[in-house]
């Protein structure tokens, strides 16, 4: 390092000749090729800590993975440090963090070394992903001899989400006694032959907290009492429906039986749960007393309002939600009296591209119904889901969000919405639409004056468009003239507010006691769920509120 400084000082100079100049370069160049890596000098433990904060979690195949625990890492990523040197591959296979995820795939061969590594460990908790047909002889060795130490397990169908996980596949990966395990995923279709009900683990499975079931045609016959977390999906992948001609041979009554068999879910996700005609004879129906978060995705109304019926949970808290679902307005009637009745206190209406959602919550609770309504539809033909919803009269917030289209089509919903709304005091309209239409519903009708407590209405823009401050001030001055005065103005941007806009809001006068022009980066207003909702239990099985 010193000839690397020496050259460094006197090149610029030129007072050293070429000659020096190269020989103290190839000095300098050997002198550093035969030093020790520096970080190689920390103690073997302080460098496995190292090497771990280099690894991400698991990114889990497909997505598949609706739980998926802290502990489960790349299998990429520890296979590059592994291949830095002898002594990284070395702290790969002895720190327990690093060695502890086992991948079993159809095109990578599993290294005996690494299965060596985990026997020695004999008390270290095991993660084990299985991504063929057929479990490899040394992952079935391993399921025998320590499968009392698997903590994860995570079995799909290796070549094609839409073919069959074949019974033998299964049986290996499931006849042992697991008595460790927590986190359980098993993707890929049932089997031909009709309804089967295996034992999975012997029985021997007491701690399972997670499970999850796709493209699923089976149900365990297990009774899991420790399960918080229970998803069952009869399709591959959210986004697919389930064929006509899928061979499940299990019915609602056979779901609910299973389902009895968990008494302490806390989450509980069902998707594409489409299995004939709901039974006419009734069931008795199952009371899960600590649910939390109850959702049902891409349903039929009637397999919906079956579920609802049979499938009981504490209303006090709770968040149910009806995901991606097509419906007509009489069987949205038949619906709504098996959700949970709330004194709702807070509202929100949200259109997206493709779907519609009207959600309600009070303190601890909340219901959610999201509705498949395409651009080609008519908007009056659309569900209006709050004609017939109880309990309306006690909203104090309401949001509008993404609403321009529903509005500007004269959507019968909205008005009819506002005037059931005596109690509310806070309305947050959040669009790029101009809310001229909603400050014509907010005015004096012949049914009189809507929202007669109404004291804030907060106007949230997201992109760079203008307010028609003229709109305003006539909306305002009716209203006061009427006696109904609003108290409070906001007026929020994403953008920098538009040019003499403070200026203009002056104009306002004595018809409103405050005005507030903000500007926030971005990130509109958001209603305030009760926790219960705002607890992520998955991305795309509950989307945030």
């Amino acid at each position: 390092m010193e000839e690397v400084r020496e050259v460094s000082s006197h090149v610029g100079a030129s007072s050293l000749p070429p000659a020096r100049v190269r020989a103290s370069l190839k000095e300098a160049a050997k002198t550093l090729g035969g030093s020790r890596c520096l970080i190689n000098d920390l103690a073997l433990e302080v460098l496995g800590m190292i090497l771990l904060y280099a690894v991400e979690p698991m990114d889990t195949p497909s997505g598949n993975m609706i739980w998926p625990p802290a502990t489960l890492i790349s299998k990429f990523a520890v296979e590059d440090l592994k291949n830095v040197c002898g002594g990284w591959r070395a702290i790969c296979l002895t720190m327990p963090a690093l060695c502890n995820t086992i991948y079993d795939n159809r095109y990578s061969r599993l290294e005996p070394s690494v299965v060596e590594a985990v026997v020695k460990h004999r008390t270290l908790p095991l993660n084990v992903c299985v991504n063929r047909d057929y479990p490899s002889p040394a992952i079935m060795k391993l399921f025998q001899t320590c499968g009392s130490r698997v903590r994860n397990l995570h079995v799909y169908s290796s070549r094609d989400l839409s073919l069959q996980l074949p019974l033998r596949c299964l049986e290996y990966c499931t006849n042992f006694q697991a008595p460790a395990l927590e986190h359980l995923t098993i993707n890929g279709d049932a089997f031909d032959g009709g309804f089967l009900t295996p034992t999975l683990f012997q029985g021997q499975v007491l701690h399972l907290k997670t499970l999850s079931l796709w493209n699923s045609a089976w149900l365990p016959a297990n009774r899991f009492n420790s399960l918080t977390h229970l998803f069952i999906s009869t399709s591959i992948r959210q986004s697919t429906r389930v064929p006509s001609d899928r061979n499940i041979r299990w019915a609602m009554r056979d779901l609910l039986s299973f389902i009895s068999g968990c008494p302490n879910l806390e989450d509980l996700l069902l998707w594409n749960i489409l299995l004939g005609c709901p039974p006419a004879i009734d069931t008795s129906a199952v009371t899960l007393r600590r649910l939390k978060r109850f959702a049902i995705g891409r349903p039929s109304p009637e397999h919906a309002t079956w579920l609802l019926r049979h499938i009981m949970c504490p209303a006090d808290s709770v968040a149910i939600r009806i995901l991606n679902m097509s419906c007509k307005t009489n069987q949205l009637r038949a619906l709504l009296p098996t959700l949970p009745l709330l004194d709702a206190r807070i509202a929100q209406i949200q259109k997206t591209f493709n779907r519609l959602s009207v959600s309600f919550a009070n303190g601890s609770s909340a219901v959610s119904i999201e509705i498949d309504c395409w651009p080609k539809w008519n908007a009056t033909s659309w569900p209006t889901l709050w004609a017939s919803w109880p309990r309306l009269a006690g909203v104090r917030e309401l949001y509008l969000v993404g609403m321009e289209v529903v509005l500007t089509e004269h959507f019968a919903g909205i008005p009819s919405l506002l005037r059931q709304l005596s109690a509310l005091v806070t309305l947050v309209y959040c669009d790029i639409g101009p809310p001229d239409k909603l400050l014509k519903y907010l005015s004096q009708t012949l049914h009189g004056m809507p929202c007669p407590r109404l004291e804030t209405l907060h106007i949230y823009r997201p992109e760079d468009m203008p307010v028609n401050i003229v709109e305003l001030v006539e909306f305002m001055e009716a209203r006061a003239c009427a006696g109904y005065k609003l108290r409070r103005l906001i007026l929020e941007f994403s953008a920098e507010v538009p040019d003499g806009l403070r200026a203009s809001v002056g104009r306002l006068g004595d018809l409103v006691e405050i005005v507030e022009v903000r500007e926030n980066g971005g990130v509109g207003p958001r209603a305030p769920w009760p926790a219960v909702c705002s607890e992520t239990t998955h991305k795309s099985f509950w989307p945030a509120w």
